[in-house]
């Protein structure tokens, strides 16, 4: 979700500073995105959502695939449109880094390198590990990709830790059990997040969704809506920064 957290955040600037005529486009390769329903109605009540309101988003199915960009000019090209910015901010399509594909590890869809799941060991070269967004665990029972976070890159490397403790122990690797957290702050006072719990049964990760959940966008039932309370929203930024020292102390302290 960081590129529309980043839209959120730059409309946030933009009105808090007396531009509250900006316009934040979004031009996205994708159809879709992680806690869609949740940032729209963010974006549409802080901001103001669609073609007449602060932030707009152009979905691939529209267009929306940058295919160029004139740096020069700050223009990019997307389909027959093109649109000129005064602040561009471009994100290239992600893949593992230059030193994994060297070494041969990146071989998932030539970007991404495949793990072994009991102790995030790479599949193509023993006794190399490798953590964080550059690794891949395939599909998931529940058609989620393994997510790329912070907080999943530090759940990952701790496995490996632990593996590794055993290994020069003369121990069998303890069974992993990988967490992630995912906090959106799109306003001052405006949060939510997505968790995510898995384990590993017969040599596959498999998401649990009795441990796992995200933020409701409304309440009550399908029939009868009801909005979430402000205070629940607010309540989700001050928990992501007690996530942030946490995380930051937890890793570095």
């Amino acid at each position: 979700p960081g590129p529309y957290e980043r839209a959120a955040q730059v409309a946030l600037h933009c009105k808090t500073h007396g531009k509250a005529k900006s316009k934040v486009l979004i031009l996205d390769a994708n159809d879709s995105f992680s806690k869609k329903a949740l940032f729209e109605q963010a974006w549409k009540e802080l901001y103001g959502y669609g073609e007449g309101g602060m932030i707009e988003w152009v979905p691939a199915s529209k267009d929306g695939k940058v295919e160029r960009v004139d740096p020069e000019t700050l223009t990019c090209y997307a389909g027959f449109g093109e649109y000129k910015g005064d602040v561009v901010n471009v994100i290239p399509p992600h893949h593992a880094g230059k030193i994994a594909k060297d070494l041969g590890l990146a071989t998932f869809k030539d970007k991404w390198c495949e793990v072994r799941p009991e102790n995030m060991e790479s599949t193509k070269q023993k006794d190399i590990y490798v953590v964080g967004d550059a690794c891949v665990g395939g599909e998931l029972a529940s058609n989620n990709p393994f997510p790329k976070s912070a907080h999943m890159a530090i759940s990952q490397a701790k496995v490996v830790a632990a593996s590794l403790v055993a290994k020069f122990n003369g121990l069998p690797p303890p069974e992993p059990i990988y967490t992630n957290t995912c906090y959106s702050v799109v306003g001052h006072d405006w949060g939510f997040s997505v968790v995510h719990l898995f384990r590993v049964d017969g040599g596959q990760w498999v998401y649990v969704k009795s441990g796992s959940g995200i933020s409701p966008v409304t309440m009550g039932t399908k029939e009868a809506p009801k909005p979430v309370p402000r205070i629940y929203r607010k309540l989700e930024v001050e928990y992501a920064d007690g996530w942030l020292r946490n995380v930051l102390a937890d890793a570095f302290l």
